[in-house]
């Protein structure tokens, strides 16, 4: 699997993914529910998760995240709700990050703190520049307001 903590040395990656631990999930499963607290970063390490956001009582699917992908980061950070389902869509398997586990792991790795954070900040970087491409991209067919258009 690629570097997922671009900022973290190799070592402290596989430390913090290790200390961790790994949970497994099968196919449909709800691993992180929309509205729900949690106080964890899972790392997919084998298959495919679903993004999906309730929409008119049906889900409507946003993402789909494989190995070596992250989810719930959010939470992590702030602490609110999660803003989506995630739905295993096969069986998956994910490493799991929990805030307590930060604690023990900064006694032995004193320096991981703010690289990981960098890493984390970098991560959601990435997603917020791929999200404003996509709603760039379908906002192309919508004439931009002019003046004009007030005069007709």
């Amino acid at each position: 699997m690629e570097r997922i903590f671009q900022y973290l040395t190799e070592k402290e990656e596989l430390a913090l993914l290790q200390k961790g631990g790994t949970s497994r999930f099968s196919p449909e499963s709800v691993i992180v529910r929309e509205g729900d607290r949690h106080s964890a970063i899972y790392v997919v390490r084998h298959g495919e998760v679903r993004v999906e956001k309730g929409s008119m009582g049906f889900p409507l699917e946003l993402a789909r995240l494989g190995p070596g992908e992250i989810f719930g980061e959010m939470s992590f950070i702030d602490g609110s709700p999660a803003s989506a389902n995630i739905v295993a869509d096969d069986f998956v398997e994910c490493y799991v990050i929990d805030h307590m586990l930060m604690k023990p792991l900064l006694k032995s790795y004193p320096s991981i703190y703010g690289r990981f954070y960098q890493s984390l900040a970098a991560i959601l970087a990435v997603r917020l520049r791929e999200t404003s491409a996509l709603v760039n991209a379908d906002d192309s067919d919508i004439p931009s307001w002019t003046p004009e258009m007030d005069r007709r």
